[in-house]
């Protein structure tokens, strides 16, 4: 209806003619069809990278329609795009088509986006839009970063599988190693299209993989970077070097390991690191001056973190003369009567060293029916000889054997007595190598076997435990599985050789297996049982302090005692001296003249201390020494008391007379007026009915002193 005429006629009966009205009609409508193509060639594919059109058109709508663009990509947020008009031009009925042109460059995010045409007008009611799907054609894309890098641990698998996009899909795939084309598999790895796997991976495995990829747009390379962590390795180490005292030696080391560290390469001589010289990662220098220290096995270690270090041992030999190595089993050697015996002994030496046999100072000749003789070289300066003697006689067993090592530089020998076959000794240095959870592994070194093969019994039972198990076993070394967690057990070991005779059992050892954390309950217990270990020692200090302190009060005591004495002693000389009578020192019971007792007299008013006898217990040695006694470290029978009164000096108690003993004959006093006196001097026992003694050793100042009877005439000094 679209620019029809629509006419109008009124007529009626008045009129001869009708009356015309027409109107031309103008009718707004939407087209019929939005249609979308490229706006170059009919093939609807757009190149990635090259510039595309796109066009929009619309067919026959009144007005003319204008058209807008929409991509349906997040990146472009509904962004509206209007692109250029190319044609409008009216139809035979009047309408409009019109044609709008988009001129975009593609990459490879166009591809499968939908491009929308709107077409609306503000007349119509709706707008008309139709879509339009990209097909971008691009060359293979990796959606990982290149390169990629794999790391494994050899013996380890892995699997890497590749993500590659393109359009059109891919239609070659091509895999490289270092360079080298390869297909399917090379060593331990496997490729198959995108994916790259390995399966229990060695060193050699590690290298660079490089795939290209093709469609028909193009080709991209991805490269896969694999490195397989191994433990250091020991490529290269110095051969055994024998010097002179004062040569400068080198020793090298190389060593490979991935990953390489810096200093990863070390030189040891008895557990010590030492100082070298390092050459990039992979290589240590060990500058040495051979002295005789110096001598022996050097070991090269290299580890780079990754599993068990390597290890490499040289040696570094100088010169020097034969030394008999101290091997405990080798100290002696038994066999039976008619039977075979050997003897060993083991010798360290550079340069190579010459064995030879004595006995008796008689050369012992090799090979005889006698004697046969094995030398063994065990390392580059260590050897051993072996000495058999064959069908020993009991004259054997008084002699010894002499092993004789010597070189240009010395010689040393050993001296290895024959015996009858005995009892084995018992072995000793029994240590813990290793622990777990549940197993203990021990070590020892064995001694004499007693002149037959021995073998070694382990006893062990667990803590607070009365079950005691027993393993026999030829080695020097035991694995002991099976064992509770976290607790601690009893060893002990001891060796019973082919004979039947057994060694005594070492002492008890403790070790212990670990717990679920890995720390050996042992150490634990140990910590502990630090405070606890030391308080027997603080007690044993403390009563040695306090027997410190008895002994210091007794012998202040025994010296205030032995002061009083003195004092006493000097008060009763002080009053003998008081009158016309020599000083005398004695020890001894008296009596006074007028037949009063100790009693009579302790019972007597008003006499002072001074006055009271002085007591004290002698002890007349062997050799004719008198000494005081304290009683209290003797026996009470065993022991002579005697009381010494002062008085009895004085005579009677009308006055004094002058006395000396040099006009005293032995036994008796020589004057009945004072026979008294000397009848006085008796001894006190404990119930009064010991017979009589007197006392016979007496004190020179000049002569020392002298025991038993004694002329009183050369007498130079006081009685005691």
């Amino acid at each position: 209806m679209n620019t029809q005429r629509l006419k109008c006629e009124a007529t009626n009966a008045a009129l001869d003619e009708p009356l015309i009205e027409s109107q031309y009609l103008s009718v707004y409508y939407p087209p019929r069809r939005v249609l979308i193509r490229p706006a170059d060639s009919g093939d609807q594919r757009l190149l990635v990278g090259k510039s595309a059109r796109l066009v929009c058109g619309t067919l026959s709508s009144n007005p003319a329609a204008h058209i807008s663009w929409q991509f349906s990509r997040a990146t472009d947020d509904n962004k509206v795009h209007l692109g250029d008009v190319s044609l409008n031009e009216t139809t035979r009925d009047n309408g409009f088509n019109v044609e709008n042109v988009l001129s975009f460059t593609p990459t490879e995010e166009y591809d499968g986006t939908v491009v929308h045409c709107i077409a609306n007008h503000p007349e119509w009611k709706h707008s008309v839009n139709t879509s339009f799907p990209l097909n971008v054609m691009y060359p293979p894309k990796m959606l990982v970063n290149d390169p990629v890098t794999v790391v494994m641990s050899e013996g380890d698998s892995f699997k890497e599988n590749l993500t590659v996009r393109g359009n059109p899909a891919i239609s070659l795939w091509q895999w490289r190693k270092n360079g080298v084309p390869f297909d399917h598999t090379i060593g331990r790895v496997f490729a198959r299209g995108a994916v790259l796997s390995g399966k229990q991976l060695l060193s050699t495995d590690a290298g660079v993989y490089t795939l290209t990829a093709t469609n028909s747009v193009g080709s991209t390379n991805i490269t896969i970077k694999l490195a397989v962590e191994y433990s250091a390795r020991i490529t290269s180490i110095s051969t055994p070097v024998i010097a002179a005292t004062g040569d400068t030696v080198l020793l090298e080391c190389e060593a490979d390991g991935e990953p390489s560290k810096a200093n990863m390469i070390h030189w040891y001589k008895n557990g010590e690191i030492l100082a070298a010289q390092h050459r990039g990662h992979k290589k240590a220098i060990l500058r040495l001056n051979a002295t005789e220290q110096q001598s022996g096995e050097y070991t090269c270690k290299a580890d780079n973190g990754i599993g068990v270090p390597a290890e490499g041992q040289t040696f570094l030999l100088v010169n020097s003369a034969p030394r008999v190595l101290p091997v405990a089993r080798y100290a002696k050697t038994a066999g039976i009567l008619g039977g075979v015996a050997k003897a060993r002994c083991k010798v360290y030496a550079v340069p190579t060293v010459e064995f030879v046999w004595e006995k008796d100072e008689q050369l012992i000749k090799k090979n005889s029916s006698k004697y046969s003789i094995v030398n063994t070289q065990i390392d580059y300066s260590t050897y051993e000889s072996t000495l058999w003697i064959k069908n020993i006689v009991p004259d054997d067993y008084t002699k010894k054997v002499k092993c004789i090592a010597r070189n240009s530089f010395g010689t040393d020998h050993l001296s290895i007595p024959i015996i009858p076959p005995t009892h084995p000794d018992e072995p000793f240095n029994l240590t813990m190598t290793n622990s777990t959870l549940n197993t203990i592994s021990v070590a020892w070194e064995p001694r004499f076997d007693g002149g037959s093969d021995q073998i070694f019994e382990v006893k062990y039972r667990r803590q607070n435990d009365d079950l005691i198990h027993l393993v026999n076993t030829t080695h020097t070394n035991l694995r002991l599985s099976g064992l509770a967690t976290a607790n601690t057990y009893f060893f002990q070991i001891r060796s019973i050789n082919a004979r039947g005779f057994a060694s005594s059992w070492t002492s008890p050892v403790i070790f212990a297996t670990l717990n679920e954390d890995g720390v050996n309950v042992a150490m634990i217990r140990n910590e502990k049982l630090k405070l606890t270990t030391w308080i027997p020692y603080i007690l044993i200090f403390i009563v040695l302090f306090m027997l410190l302190n008895v002994v210091i009060c007794c012998f202040v005591c025994n010296r205030t005692k032995k002061r009083k004495l003195r004092e006493k002693t000097e008060m009763a000389r002080t009053a003998i001296n008081g009158g016309d009578v020599r000083q005398v020192q004695m020890y001894g019971t008296m009596m006074g003249n007028d037949g009063m007792s100790r009693r009579d007299i302790d019972d007597r008013p008003e006499m002072s201390e001074d006055e009271h006898s002085v007591r004290t217990m002698i002890e007349v040695s062997p050799n004719g020494y008198m000494q005081p006694i304290e009683p209290m470290l003797y026996e009470s029978t065993g022991l002579l008391e005697y009381d010494y009164q002062t008085r009895s000096y004085m005579g009677s108690s009308q006055g004094t007379r002058s006395m000396t003993y040099a006009n005293v004959p032995y036994p008796e006093p020589p004057q009945p007026s004072y026979h008294s006196n000397w009848n006085s001097l008796q001894r006190q026992s404990n119930n009064n009915t010991s017979p009589q003694h007197h006392l016979s050793t007496f004190i020179n100042p000049n002569m020392g002193v002298r025991a038993g009877p004694i002329n009183y005439a050369q007498l130079d000094g006081d009685l005691v």
